[in-house]
């Protein structure tokens, strides 16, 4: 039988938890797109298909952009990225010359313009879904 002083210290380590993994989820809108016309954008991607990126902001929702106007992303978190010719790069994205994608892991950094970019999809997404 759990007493009440158990059941309430499992309650609480249950908040505690709710709360980290909340902030957590909401501190992750931290990527960053910049849009040929100057525009700054700062949320969520959430994926790049079909010559479209879905980015996820807290304050317009989610939003599609149109790949041939960003001109720059930057994202922290790990991402598989596909180009026009079947090639796979996996790590973050960093902000290189203007229309080009650095793509960085543990050991390497590749370039790619973004033109030769057709997919791109955040590693570890199934996992909370």
């Amino acid at each position: 039988m759990v007493t009440a002083t158990a059941w309430i210290q499992r309650l609480s380590a249950a908040l505690v938890l709710l709360t980290v993994v909340s902030s957590t989820a909401h501190a992750q809108k931290t990527d960053v797109v910049k849009l040929a016309n100057g525009d700054r954008i700062t949320g969520e991607v959430k994926s790049l298909t079909k010559g479209q990126l879905k980015f996820s902001t807290d304050d317009a929702g989610t939003i599609y952009l149109e790949w041939d106007k960003v001109v720059s992303l930057e994202a922290a978190r790990q991402f598989d990225v596909t180009t026009t010719d079947g090639r796979r790069f996996f790590g973050s994205l960093e902000e290189g010359a203007p229309r080009t994608l650095i793509v960085r892991d543990a050991a390497d950094v590749v370039s790619l313009p973004t033109a030769d970019v057709t997919v791109i999809v955040p590693i570890g997404e199934s996992f909370w879904k």
